[in-house]
């Protein structure tokens, strides 16, 4: 990664499934960008598993942070589940642990240390993705300043689509935030751009 440019750590979508003591627990994790995000993933896994005995959820985006029991003892699902989100470091993250009771009781403890160990193993598992903060911008420039521009955006930042050369040459590039820019161009601000989905130019 170029210097320059914040970013953060979160995850591809994973699932996890583990029996503990007759129980069935399955552990789904996602990316989510906003609150209306996690709140469909955390419908979408809970009609999935809609006859699981409890589909116990925490997501962190920020500084925003909510988590459910689901019916489970009080804190003994959901807030296991954060602690171990919040521990990863991982961000813009949702978990749902749906459990499938198998007749066994687990007791506090238990709940607190199962759900903790489904949420951190999911995360361990699943691809990570890092995620960069920047401005978008677009550069009309003529052929004769084209090097310079280049050369600009091969020490500082990326493209996010391929050069357009045509009566003018057009480029749109990602730039740390706070980099000074000192040709032409359209700024639409800042962005949020997986690192793997930038190009090179």
């Amino acid at each position: 990664m170029k210097d320059g440019f914040e970013y953060f750590i979160s995850i591809e979508g994973h699932r996890i499934e583990e029996k503990v003591d007759r129980s069935l627990f399955i552990s789904t994790a996602s990316y989510v960008e906003n609150e209306e995000m996690a709140k469909n993933f955390i419908s979408k896994v809970s009609q999935e598993f809609k006859d699981a005995t409890h589909n116990c959820w925490a997501y962190k985006i920020g500084n925003l942070q909510f988590y459910s029991d689901d019916g489970e003892p009080s804190n003994s699902a959901g807030r296991p589940i954060m602690d171990a989100i919040r521990s990863s470091k991982i961000e813009k993250v949702s978990i749902v642990v749906s459990r499938y009771f198998g007749g066994k009781k687990l007791g506090i403890s238990g709940l607190i240390k199962t759900y903790s160990y489904m949420a951190k193993k999911v995360l361990e598992y699943a691809p990570k993705k890092r995620i960069l903060y920047g401005r978008l911008i677009e550069i009309k420039c003529v052929y004769g300043d084209f090097d310079r521009i280049r050369y600009f955006i091969q020490k500082h930042g990326y493209i996010v689509s391929p050069v357009d050369f045509k009566e003018l040459i057009t480029i749109k590039a990602f730039l740390p935030l706070n980099l000074p820019v000192n040709f032409d161009h359209k700024d639409f601000g800042e962005r949020m751009i997986e690192e793997e989905k930038l190009i090179e130019l």
